[in-house]
C-alpha cells in the first residue's frame, strides 16, 4: 500500500493549508520588499549604505529563510505524495524552484556585491530582476488559491 494511501485526507488538507499559508506570507513579504523596502535603499546615506546593506542582509534572512525553506519542504510533501491527483502540484513546485534559485543565485549575489557600496546599476537590477521573482509568488499564489477552493 502507497503512503500516500495511508495517509488521511485531513492530514494532506493540513499540508496544503500550510503551504497555502506560507505561500501567502511570502507573497505579502515580496510585495512590500518590491514596492517599498527595495525602493528606498536609493535613500540611504552613501557613506551608511555598506552597513546598511549587511543589516538587511542579516535580518531579512531571519524572516524569510525558514519561511522559503518550509514553503519548499511542504511543496516537495504534496508533490512527493500527492502528485498524481493534479498537475497543480509539479507547477507548484516548479515555480518554488524558480523563485528558490532566483533568490540563491541573483539576489544573493547582487546583495553580496552591493554590500561593497550602492552602485546604481546593481540598484535597478535588483528592481527589475525582483519584479520576476514578484510575479512567480503571486502567481504561485492565485494557483493554490483556486486550487484550495476547486476552481482548478
Amino acid at each position: 500500500m502507497k503512503l500516500s494511501m495511508i495517509l488521511t485526507v485531513d492530514f494532506m488538507e493540513s499540508i496544503l493549508f500550510f503551504h497555502f499559508f506560507l505561500s501567502f506570507f511570502m507573497t505579502g513579504i515580496i510585495c512590500l520588499i518590491q514596492l517599498i523596502h527595495y525602493p528606498s535603499f536609493s535613500f540611504i546615506d552613501k557613506n551608511m549604505y555598506s552597513t546598511f546593506q549587511t543589516f538587511h542582509m542579516s535580518r531579512i534572512s531571519l524572516l524569510v529563510g525558514p519561511v522559503m525553506i518550509l514553503e519548499f519542504l511542504s511543496g516537495l510533501f504534496l508533490l512527493f505524495f500527492f502528485y498524481s491527483e493534479s498537475n497543480f502540484f509539479i507547477i507548484n513546485f516548479i515555480i518554488n524552484i524558480l523563485i528558490l534559485t532566483m533568490t540563491i543565485i541573483v539576489f544573493g549575489t547582487i546583495h553580496k556585491k552591493l554590500i561593497k557600496g550602492f552602485k546604481p546599476f546593481l540598484f535597478e537590477k535588483l528592481i527589475s530582476m525582483n519584479w520576476i521573482r514578484t510575479i512567480l509568488w503571486l502567481m504561485k499564489s492565485i494557483f493554490i488559491f483556486l486550487y484550495n477552493f476547486k476552481f482548478i
